[in-house]
């Protein structure tokens, strides 16, 4: 219930926020190739791109923990289903979880560089759903014009109420059943930090 209040509460201050979606073609396009997609963007653009995704169907894997709790119910105020679990407990049970998800066309939506970090980088659960199902991974990034960051360890990106927000979605990967997973996650990790490079290209330029 504290969830669902908290969702219900960040609902104006979101929907204050004037939203650009760039690349999103891509999206539909692998849609309508009848594409099993993935997201996958950084803890810090979490807020950024919650609103404005519920036709997309996403599925986002939650842990076990007080604050997943929390985060689970706000997640679902926004249309969004919920798995839960964490690379620390119900690893397994998750990643089926979101298998299942991704089988009945839903979009398992991943915020890669978590638990706990280190900021930007990659950790291998995406790529390995992406490898085994042959699905593709859709790299999400944001920002915004007018932000604060949070002082916690993915400085989380604060929008400004009315402040402007560009979302980019990047090219699409998929990941060959052969490759390794060291691999996988450093190509995702270049296509994430190049799709964040041209949200912040756009917004300057704006």
């Amino acid at each position: 219930m504290l969830g669902w209040l908290l969702g219900w509460i960040v609902r104006p201050w979101l929907a204050s926020l004037r939203l650009r979606r760039v690349g999103r073609r891509r999206v539909e396009r692998l849609r309508a190739e009848r594409a099993q997609v993935l997201f996958a963007l950084l803890h810090a653009d979490q807020l950024l791109v919650l609103r404005g995704h519920a036709s997309d169907r996403p599925t986002v894997l939650v842990s076990h923990s007080r604050d997943g709790t929390l985060l689970a119910g706000a997640l679902k105020s926004f249309g969004y289903s919920v798995v839960r679990g964490s690379t620390s407990r119900g690893a397994v049970a998750g990643w089926l979880g979101l298998r299942r998800h991704l089988r009945v066309g839903r979009t398992p939506t991943f915020a890669v560089d978590g638990p706990r970090g280190p900021a930007g980088s990659v950790a291998p659960g995406v790529v390995a759903l992406a490898r085994t199902a042959g699905a593709v991974i859709v790299p999400v990034a944001a920002c915004a014009q007018r932000e604060a960051r949070a002082s916690s360890w993915d400085r989380t990106r604060l929008p400004f109420p009315g402040s402007r927000v560009i979302v980019v979605y990047g090219r699409p990967m998929q990941v060959a059943s052969d490759s390794s997973m060291e691999a996988g996650c450093e190509a995702l990790r270049v296509r994430l930090t190049l799709t964040a490079a041209r949200a912040e290209r756009l917004m300057r330029a704006s």
